[in-house]
């Protein structure tokens, strides 16, 4: 196995006299604590060594005057964890008479094996030379460090490993923690930052600044787990624009506009705001729910007109739970629900659903065309920009007869008269009143309670004040004059004005057939219902 030594820092038990007598002397010892790090190649090492540690008057081996000073320290089972080991030192007062020394360590797998000599030495500074104190009698001024000066230790400063540590070579500060991982490392059960401000209007302060140029955050709070995924953050952005992050994801935005985007592609995310604020009723309440399917749930008004904005990575910008109003009080008075799509090629689309049923997409795109579209049938109807609708299967439930507006040349004419062509009149019709008559053009419809089911009609060109049928069934005034009426029986105009008989003579008949009878007349007057067949 090849040990590579890598060291990161030592803690060193420093002690300063600052005014010492002979009388209350107390020498500081001579045993001082190491820490290092052990790597096996790239890797922290784990387990058991034996090592031994020498010290020497050269920081590099074979310089002149190089020579170990004192014994040499065994240990053995030294355990090792991550890397991380501690050894406690006693080479006695004698080596530390002020001159410099270097810690050497010599490292083996325990219990076998040859020892690896781990390279660089380790300056010793400072912290064993406090047991010089030991030896010094009388009294001594007070000292102090110059001000001004770069002060640094070449190994970690511990003045209470439970408490403080300082790693100057990696320029890190440990409070409770020996091994600081940060530039400033707290490490407590819980751990409190506080900064008071006891004479300043601004209060206490904390900046987060960053000199790099163009940078992508100028500065930010990270909400941690366990597992260092950073999952929560407060950042404040290059771009002049906060960013707050939930479970790793962006979620909500705001630029230096003012605008804030709240947005969530794959969680829930919703927006709620009281009724009242301040004790003062709102006139309309601001709250919207979102599902894991949709992205945002907004609801305002703005002075343009646009009531809803918002986006979302899936396209689905927002979704309200329970009935929604929009007013037509806006600049352009009239209530609007604008769904736009940039590209002059894209798709813009109202989607329906109930349960798990498929859905239905109204939708506007293509060549410009309104859309009817149904999952799994795919478009069932259509609408162009000229008019033309097209469909698959059209089913009239309002009506049963085809029928097309008229003008009429007297005004008013009953429901279910028989009508024909107007010859004095041309483009116009009037009441029946002739039997066998061959300018029969059909039935006024909406007797009976039958309304149209189909009206044709091109207005500005051949409009109307009446409603004729031409074919379908409608019910028509009937009379027996020409003997009782039977289902299936043939009827043409009457003698009595805008009223239907039978027809008893089919020579006469010819191009003057109404339709055929489908309900009976035994006498009299009245309504029969006839599936009109011009003939």
């Amino acid at each position: 196995m090849k040990i590579k030594y890598c060291l990161h820092y030592a803690s060193l038990a420093l002690g300063l006299a600052l005014s010492l007598s002979a009388s209350g002397l107390l020498a500081q010892g001579s045993v001082f604590t190491y820490q290092g790090r052990l790597t096996d190649g790239t890797n922290p090492a784990s387990g058991s060594y034996d090592i031994r540690a020498q010290l020497y008057n050269r920081a590099i081996a074979g310089q002149p005057g190089d020579a170990q000073i004192g014994g040499t320290l065994e240990f053995s089972n030294v355990a090792v964890t991550n890397g991380l080991l501690t050894l406690s030192l006693d080479f006695g007062a004698g080596p530390f008479n002020g001159e410099a020394r270097w810690l050497q360590l010599v490292v083996r797998t325990n219990g076998g094996g040859a020892y690896t000599t781990l390279t660089p030495r380790q300056a010793l500074t400072a912290a064993p030379y406090a047991i010089l104190s030991g030896n010094l009698s009388g009294a001594l001024a007070t000292a102090s460090l110059p001000s001004g000066g770069n002060w640094a230790l070449s190994s970690t400063l511990t003045l209470d490993t439970s408490t403080l540590a300082i790693d100057p070579i990696n320029n890190r500060v440990g409070i409770g923690t020996a091994s600081p991982t940060w530039p400033l490392h707290l490490s407590a059960g819980q751990s409190v930052a506080r900064l008071d401000s006891t004479a300043n209007v601004f209060g206490s302060v904390l900046e987060l600044r960053n000199n790099t140029a163009s940078p992508i955050y100028l500065g930010a709070i990270n909400f941690n787990n366990a597992a260092s995924t950073y999952p929560g953050q407060i950042g404040y952005l290059g771009t002049d624009a906060f960013s707050f992050r939930t479970a790793g994801a962006e979620r909500m935005h705001l630029d230096n506009r003012g605008q804030l985007d709240v947005t969530s592609a794959d969680s829930e995310v919703g927006l709620n705001v009281l009724t009242h604020y301040l004790g003062i009723p709102l006139p309309t309440a601001i709250r919207g729910t979102c599902d894991s399917s949709f992205g945002t749930a907004v609801f305002g008004s703005s002075a343009n007109g646009t009531a809803i904005y918002g986006t979302s990575a899936n396209g689905l910008a927002g979704s309200f739970s329970g009935a929604v109003n929009i007013n037509y009080a806006s600049p352009f008075n009239k209530a609007q629900l604008r769904l736009r799509d940039p590209s002059d090629t894209g798709w813009v689309r109202l989607r329906l659903q109930t349960g798990t049923k498929p859905f239905w997409d109204f939708a506007l795109g293509g060549e410009n065309s309104l859309r009817f579209y149904a999952d799994g049938n795919g478009d069932v109807m259509s609408l162009n920009t000229n008019g033309t609708l097209f469909v698959k299967v059209l089913t009239i439930t309002g009506g049963a007869d085809i029928a097309e507006p008229f003008r009429m040349s007297e005004a008013n004419l009953a429901e279910g008269s028989v009508v024909v062509i107007d010859e004095a009149h041309p483009g116009q019709l009037k009441l029946s009143t002739e039997p066998y008559d061959r300018r029969v053009a059909g039935v006024i419809s909406g007797a009976g309670g039958v309304s149209p089911g189909l009206s044709l009609q091109q207005k500005g060109r051949v409009e109307g004040d009446q409603q004729v049928a031409l074919t379908g069934r409608v019910y028509v005034q009937a009379d027996t004059s020409n003997g009782p009426i039977k289902p299936g029986d043939l009827l043409t105009t009457s003698a009595q004005p805008g009223h239907a008989m039978k027809v008893t003579d089919h020579a006469r008949a010819q191009g003057a057939i109404l339709g055929k009878a489908m309900t009976s007349l035994k006498e009299g007057t009245g309504l029969v219902l006839v599936l009109v067949t011009l003939q």
